[in-house]
């Protein structure tokens, strides 16, 4: 039995001992303070930071988002890189993560939804901003942006994560090392405050906050997770709140399936991405654009 729960307990009893105003006050104060002190220590010490920013990331659903599924063929996409990888050295090899931010900034870009709200009107980014959440040894959450992803190259993404991606997770990045070791000090609701405070005036103001390192369009306008390691076939990623994204996209695991091609019933290896659109701003006519060119991006990336 924990603090809290032994402290109900107790108070209770007693409360039915002590028939004087002033005893029972002082027991309410005591009740309530173990339980605040009960929840502090286990949401501040036992709560792993990543799983407090799980929770923090993920606000309940609501009606303006839109989702849906794209099934693409794989085929072209691991000979492209098969063949690219084949004639360069080991660290500037690439993966499908890399190529999947340039199609979607590209494909945002064709379709004309690098945007953003700022106090509530949609106004055009500098650019397209792709953000990919980066595993750090299974424990804690970090962000790696890729700013102008329509302008990038293959060669400029692989080197930026090349870097960026290896120095958080081998925890080598100062910065992100501070801010994940002074968010672990606070409880989950502190860390919801302090990181839509952050968005907030970062997005909307421009301004940089010191603490949580938020810069203008920081997590760009969309985001960008990779699950196709992990045998998951079918599902959407979640809208992160407080990074303000227009739309998201999880690159879903591949596997063989059976296809109508020329009249015929063969086999294709077939991945999903899971879609989901903010619908307060992207219309149908918009998210058939994008989806038609990021599948076309796709099945030829030769042209990147």
């Amino acid at each position: 039995m924990n603090i809290a729960k032994f402290s109900i307990v107790l108070g209770v009893t007693l409360w039915g001992l002590f028939l004087n105003s002033q005893f029972r006050l002082i027991l309410l104060t005591i009740l309530i303070l173990s339980i605040f002190l009960d929840f502090a220590f286990h949401s501040i010490f036992k709560t792993p930071l990543r799983r407090k920013l799980m929770i923090v990331a993920n606000e309940e659903p609501y009606e303006r988002r839109a989702y849906s599924n794209i099934s693409v063929d794989n085929s072209n996409l691991e000979n492209f890189i098969k063949n690219y990888n084949a004639k360069i050295s080991e660290d500037e090899k690439i993966r499908a993560n890399m190529v999947a931010i340039l199609a979607f900034g590209r494909a945002i870009k064709h379709a004309n939804l690098g945007k953003k709200f700022v106090f509530d009107n949609l106004v055009e980014t500098d650019g397209v901003g792709v953000f990919l959440p980066v595993d750090i040894a299974g424990k804690d959450l970090a962000v790696a942006t890729v700013q102008n992803a329509e302008r990038e190259t293959l060669e400029g993404i692989q080197k930026l994560l090349r870097t960026k991606v290896k120095n958080l997770k081998l925890q080598k990045d100062k910065k992100m090392n501070f801010q994940l070791w002074f968010l672990s000090f606070f409880p989950g609701f502190v860390i919801d405050l302090m990181l839509n405070v952050a968005g907030f005036v970062s997005y909307n103001l421009g301004v940089t906050i010191p603490i949580v390192e938020f810069k203008k369009e920081h997590f760009g306008c969309c985001a960008v997770s990779n699950i196709s390691a992990f045998s998951i076939y079918d599902t959407q990623g979640p809208f992160v709140h407080y990074a303000r994204n227009l739309m998201g996209g999880t690159i879903c695991s591949e596997r063989k399936v059976p296809v109508v091609k020329n009249g015929k019933i063969v086999v294709e290896k077939r991945a999903k991405i899971g879609m989901a659109f903010d619908c307060r701003v992207i219309s149908p006519y918009e998210e058939g654009e994008f989806t038609r060119e990021l599948k076309r991006i796709w099945l030829h990336p030769e042209e990147l």
